[in-house]
This record gives structure tokens, C-alpha cells and sequence, in this order.
């Protein structure tokens, strides 16, 4: 076996799902947990809590939306421009939690960064 065959994909591009109506064409490229915009911006979060003094639920879920901002590099299909602030208007919106939730799922399943 080659090693090179088992290398992961930097990068996925997934095809939201309508729980409803199913496929959208929307596609949202995401960084794997190699990818550099991962890697930087861990330490960007981990260096942002080792200096906070207090802790608290907003503060982690506003760290936990700038972390899966920071590992969307950009989308298609979407009648609404890719830009940081856009994916964080969309993981934001609570009519639109079934998309975030949708992303975190594809972004944990390993098979999604290898070739089919």
C-alpha cells in the first residue's frame, strides 16, 4: 500500500441538505483539521481562553461560531455572497440552526475528505 492513498483531503465541499426538500445546490467548502485556517485559527481560540479570566456560555458559543467561521472558506449555489460575515450570519440564525448543525456533522465524519 502507498502511503500517499491514505492521505486525507485538505479540504471537503458540501452539498447542504434540505431536511425537507433535500438537495439545494448550495455547496460550502470546508477546512479539514489539518487544513491551515483550522490550525491557526485552534490557536487563535486556545490563546483567547488561556488569557480570559472568566468564562462564560455566550463567550464559548461566540467562540465556537468564529471557529467554524474561520473553517468555511467559501460557498456556491447561495444567492448570498460568501464572506466571513455571511457564514456567520448563517450559523448564527436560529431558523437556519439545522444548516450548522449539518456543517459540524460533515466536518466530523473522516470519510468526507478522502476521494470516493
Amino acid at each position: 500500500m502507498n502511503l500517499n492513498d491514505l492521505k486525507a483531503n485538505l479540504t471537503l465541499d458540501h452539498e447542504v441538505e434540505h431536511p425537507v426538500k433535500g438537495a439545494t445546490g448550495w455547496v460550502i467548502t470546508l477546512a479539514g483539521e489539518a487544513h491551515p485556517a483550522t490550525k491557526a485559527a485552534l490557536r487563535q481560540l486556545l490563546d483567547k481562553r488561556a488569557k480570559r479570566k472568566v468564562h462564560n456560555v455566550d463567550q464559548e458559543e461566540a467562540d465556537g461560531i468564529a471557529f467554524l467561521v474561520a473553517r468555511t472558506l467559501g460557498w456556491t449555489g447561495l444567492d448570498l455572497e460568501f464572506s466571513p460575515k455571511a457564514a456567520e450570519q448563517v450559523y448564527t440564525d436560529e431558523t437556519l440552526s439545522w444548516v450548522k448543525r449539518q456543517v459540524l456533522v460533515a466536518m466530523g465524519d473522516d470519510a468526507g475528505f478522502f476521494e470516493k
